[in-house]
């Protein structure tokens, strides 16, 4: 009996001393393997605290199923080591002593996440297991729930990459978006543009390429144009091919300026390299939007027509509308011309087709060096206006009530006229006879008709101007007209008894420059003579006109 009381006595000697070593809280840090470990009762007690030969022999040991705290229990059949670990709120040493392995002021103490010891589902010291936050990088891990990176391999997180399928890091969506990995396809999460492959970010949701959003994405080769799916890139825009441009060239990368040898439909051009004002016409059956885009000058159902004498454009050879060139008929006056051959008129000054007869002008105009001028009120005032007016047909008048003369500019006065009447005139073979005549001017056959001819003075008739005695002109140029067109004849003498008409009674006297026989002025002479007394000899006209001649006007 003594000897148990010693024993006792010496227990409680052990178990005050090792209360007095230990602090208030107490957590017991895990193993290496994370395991608080195990400590035996013999641990507590060793050979020299209960040698067995102190233990009476009646005495039972202490068990962790006897209901009481005893041997080294921090609490009724828990803690010290040897028994399970003390449920929260029973009384403890250290931390190994509590299922929560956190003993606070000598009780055990529910597990938290900033207890700093792993505990309740925790898969690593204050992370893990769903209640506390994520675990880092190489910290113990069940599952990739309790990771921050989401990746749980062989029992460890490991560090977030941008093929772990996972979204993680600095991520914006699954394996995309951030600094670090690829940018994101549409309608999956980002933070900015640049976290998107399209780089459009909206509402924190990628967008799809338009081509409208003022970013240069999907197919686009810039912003908002080529491609194929988007507008035609302007000039200076970069492209990958001819497609992507306006102007249809795509040069080092950039849309090129349309130019009229780039072998392009670009610009302002209706084809390649040809109309649209800027460039060259374009040649028959190429396209037109309007006559000018033409080199024949003719666009027809948008198409270049060739040129044609019949198009009512100057085009192809013409030296004019229609006209000149060779291919097309002639010109006509006042229209352009390379060479006498392009007109009508056989004349071409300065590039335009002159004048050189009547013909080729209007009523009331008058062909003078080469240019139609309005006519004259007489052929004086034609004279005295144009110095250079000589013999001819003129207009003279105006408007509706002009009419075609032949004027004598020797004497500046009308010598024929569309208009029937008297004419007076001088001879130019020399005699210059002052003579009379009736005539009227047939301008469509180019002469006078004239009858009565005769001398001024003394109405002796007028017989035709022989070429004797060196006298080379004709009747008709004698009396100051062009030429000779049809002499006629009338028997005039004694003879015949025939004055032709001419109120001259029996003096057979008239105008020649040769007679045989004759009492005056016989023999051949170069001028016009008074001869007679005649037998036999003819004159060109009869006084009654039922005998005429005519002479050439042109």
């Amino acid at each position: 009996m003594k000897r148990s009381r010693e024993l006792l006595l010496v227990v409680c000697c052990i178990s005050l001393a090792l209360l007095a070593c230990e602090d208030k809280t107490s957590v017991t840090p895990p193993g290496e393997d994370g395991a608080v470990p195990d400590i035996s009762y013999a641990d507590l007690t060793g050979p020299d605290l209960l040698a067995p030969d102190l233990v009476p022999p009646d005495m039972p040991l202490p068990t962790c199923t006897d209901q009481k705290q005893n041997g080294a229990e921090t609490d009724v059949d828990c803690g010290g080591g040897a028994c399970p670990r003390c449920a929260n709120q029973q009384k403890c040493k250290v931390g190994s002593d509590c299922v929560s392995a956190v003993c606070k002021a000598g009780i055990c103490v529910a597990a938290s996440c900033t207890d700093k010891a792993q505990n309740g589902t925790e898969t690593d010291v204050d992370c893990g297991g769903g209640a506390c936050p994520k675990c880092a990088d190489s910290k113990q891990c069940k599952a990739a729930g309790d990771c921050l990176s989401g990746v749980c391999v062989g029992g460890m997180c490991v560090a977030g990459s941008c093929t772990d399928k996972v979204k993680n890091g600095a991520e914006t969506d699954k394996d995309c978006g951030g600094p670090v990995c690829p940018k994101c396809q549409d309608n999956w999460i980002c933070k900015q543009h640049a976290d998107c492959q399209s780089g459009v970010c909206l509402n924190n949701v990628c967008q799809g390429p338009t081509c409208k959003d003022m970013t240069q994405n999907g197919a686009e080769t810039d912003v908002d144009c080529g491609g194929g799916t988007c507008p035609k890139c302007a000039d200076s825009k970069q492209c990958k091919a001819a497609g992507d441009c306006l102007s249809g060239v795509c040069q080092g990368g950039a849309c090129a300026k349309p130019t009229c040898t780039d072998k392009v439909h670009n610009g302002t051009e209706t084809d390649v390299d040809c109309g649209g004002g800027a460039c060259p016409k374009c040649a028959a059956k190429k396209k037109c939007s309007g006559s000018g885009d033409c080199d024949s000058g003719v666009c027809k159902n948008g198409v270049c027509a060739a040129a044609s004498c019949t198009d009512k454009t100057q085009n192809g050879a013409e030296t004019d509308v229609d006209c000149g060139g060779g291919t097309c008929p002639k010109c006509a006056y006042g229209e352009g011309c390379k060479a006498g051959g392009d007109c009508v008129t056989a004349s071409c000054k300065s590039k335009v087709c002159a004048c050189t007869t009547l013909d080729h002008c209007n009523k009331a105009f008058n062909c003078v060096t080469g240019k139609c001028v309005a006519a004259r009120s007489s052929c004086a005032s034609q004279k005295n206006t144009y110095s250079s007016s000589g013999d001819g047909v003129y207009w003279i008048g105006s408007g509706s009530s002009a009419v075609r003369v032949y004027c004598d500019m020797q004497l500046k006065s009308t010598l024929c006229s569309e208009v029937q009447g008297t004419r007076s005139g001088k001879t130019r073979e020399g005699s210059k006879l002052n003579i009379k005549m009736v005539n009227r001017l047939l301008y469509s056959a180019g002469v006078c008709e004239l009858w009565a001819l005769r001398s001024s003075s003394g109405n002796y008739p007028i017989d035709t101007l022989r070429k004797v005695a060196g006298q080379t002109m004709s009747t008709c140029a004698a009396l100051g007209f062009k030429a000779n067109d049809k002499l006629n004849n009338c028997y005039f003498g004694a003879t015949y008894k025939s004055n032709c008409g001419f109120p001259i009674g029996t003096k057979y006297y008239r105008w020649g420059n040769m007679c045989s026989g004759c009492t005056q002025y016989n023999g051949s002479h170069k001028t016009y003579r008074l001869q007679g007394y005649m037998n036999s000899a003819s004159v060109i006209t009869t006084y009654s006109g039922s005998k005429r001649s005519r002479c050439k006007v042109k």
